[in-house]
């Protein structure tokens, strides 16, 4: 996974939790408190799946509100200061989540050992979009935090309905 992730769960925990926070999570996974993350850093999936599980357990967390929580903040904060470019690009919630494929696809393309999750997309009618998840990570209730925050971002309503580990069913307001 890219240090991209494990710097925003820093960046986010400090914020919104404080530093010593921060500091005990890192303390119990041994790795020393003033370890920093740089974006393009290459960690290992499963050492970035333990720093979210030490993060659950110090700040007393489900695995889904971790989600939903990790969610709004790469959204609304981390994501917007880094890749403000693509925020601007859209107008709506529908458009945003459907315009994720071609950033990821970029992304794979130009940095190395990057492999951000695909999707694949099926309008249903106009509001209903079916989103099929790939990734052998299996996050899917990752990206449902992550559409939580784009639905605060653009100040709409969306209706999730997670069909499967690998579908997610979205309706946005008419």
């Amino acid at each position: 996974m890219k240090g991209v992730i494990a710097d925003c769960l820093c960046k986010l925990v400090t914020e919104k939790f404080g530093k010593s926070k921060w500091q005990e999570i890192l303390k119990s996974m041994n790795i020393p408190e003033n370890q920093m993350f740089l974006p393009s850093d290459d960690i290992e999936d499963k050492k970035v799946m333990d720093m979210i599980n030490a993060t659950c357990k110090v700040l007393n967390l489900t695995a889904l509100q971790a989600a939903d929580v990790f969610g709004e903040y790469w959204v609304n904060s981390y994501a917007l200061k880094i890749y403000g470019v693509f925020f601007q690009k859209h107008n709506n919630a529908k458009d945003f989540i459907k315009g994720m494929e071609s950033v990821h696809d970029t992304t794979t393309k130009s940095i190395p050992n990057a492999h951000p999750p695909r999707f694949e997309f099926k309008d249903i009618d106009k509001n209903t979009l079916l989103v099929t998840y790939k990734s052998q990570r299996n996050l899917i209730d990752f990206y449902i935090g992550l559409i939580k925050g784009v639905a605060v971002f653009f100040k709409t309503s969306i209706k999730i309905q997670k069909l499967s580990d690998k579908q997610v069913q979205l309706t946005f307001a008419a």
